[in-house]
């Protein structure tokens, strides 16, 4: 599985991918350990500690959902001088989900525009119920704890809906220490 991921990413792809160790543990879960992707200039766009996911694309068992578990992420994103369109993400991500639920742990998200950089630290990030619809995603936030630059979040969750251009947000609590917003 190792070889064949790198080898694919390395000769398809205008990237790199390192990837130290992978395994199937006794759960069924394919366990993929120290990834890095780079791009040609070897500029890091993803740092993975643990990549764990139960999808197997050569054993089909319908008794478990499909989940993805991601440990010691690190994603850097440069929005300088690019713009994303909602196509490219419902072309390259949507339609190619293999999961029902995705598990975030211990991670950072790095969002670069222009001068202004963010970071999200993630210490816990559950998403569950993904499904695809006609021209979008839908999901639940169960839980997310982390801090989005100096701002410490104790709670998160809500249902999200994003059909084409338009973004529903239903059902959501914000806590932090003794204040809350819920709507």
């Amino acid at each position: 599985v190792k070889n064949s991921l790198v080898d694919y990413v390395n000769t398809q792809t205008n990237s790199n991918i390192q990837i130290r160790n992978s395994k199937f543990n006794l759960k069924g879960e394919l366990v993929i350990s120290d990834i890095l992707l780079s791009n040609n200039n070897a500029d890091t766009i993803l740092l993975l500690e643990t990549l764990k996911t139960r999808y197997l694309p050569f054993i089909s068992d319908n008794q478990y959902d499909t989940s993805l578990k991601l440990e010691g992420l690190q994603v850097f994103l440069n929005q300088k001088n690019s713009e994303v369109e909602f196509k490219n993400l419902q072309d390259d991500v949507i339609n190619n989900l293999f999961f029902d639920n995705l598990s975030i742990s211990k991670s950072k998200l790095f969002i670069v525009n222009d001068t202004i950089q963010h970071k999200i630290d993630i210490n816990n990030l559950n998403i569950i119920q993904i499904q695809k619809n006609t021209n979008g995603i839908n999901f639940d936030i169960s839980i997310f704890e982390g801090n989005i630059d100096n701002y410490s979040i104790d709670q998160f969750s809500g249902k999200f809906k994003l059909n084409d251009d338009k973004v529903v947000f239903e059902n959501f609590l914000l806590s932090n220490e003794n204040q809350y917003l819920e709507g």
